[in-house]
């Protein structure tokens, strides 16, 4: 299983004193994507001094008919915000594994996020 994780972000502009972005981790079985867990975040940062989350939302999705994805539960915590969201590998209608995924994002006193 390949899993991938991806950052995107807002265009910082100069003297910005928030950021958006969000953070997404995929699972592949080669070149096929089998399901993904979003976090997506705002934030409010003094360069340099501190940084806090403001809101927070976290889709999941599924792209494979074996994987079901249940609906995230989103939350935030000083300068973070998580995303968990459990998924399911079914065999017709038995559950062969049940996984719990959390993704979080964060965001540094300038604006960084990781």
């Amino acid at each position: 299983m390949i899993i991938e994780t991806t950052i995107t972000s807002e265009p910082n502009l100069a003297r910005a004193t928030t950021r958006k972005g969000s953070k997404t981790v995929t699972y592949k079985s080669g070149n096929t994507t089998l399901w993904s867990v979003t976090v997506t975040a705002s934030f409010s940062y003094t360069a340099g001094k501190s940084s806090i989350c403001t809101s927070a939302n976290g889709p999941a999705k599924s792209s494979s008919s074996n994987w079901k994805v249940s609906t995230p539960s989103t939350s935030r915590s000083g300068k973070k915000a998580t995303s968990t969201a459990t998924r399911k590998l079914y065999s017709g209608s038995k559950t062969i594994t049940s996984y719990s995924q959390s993704v979080t994002l964060s965001c540094d006193t300038y604006g960084n996020l990781s």
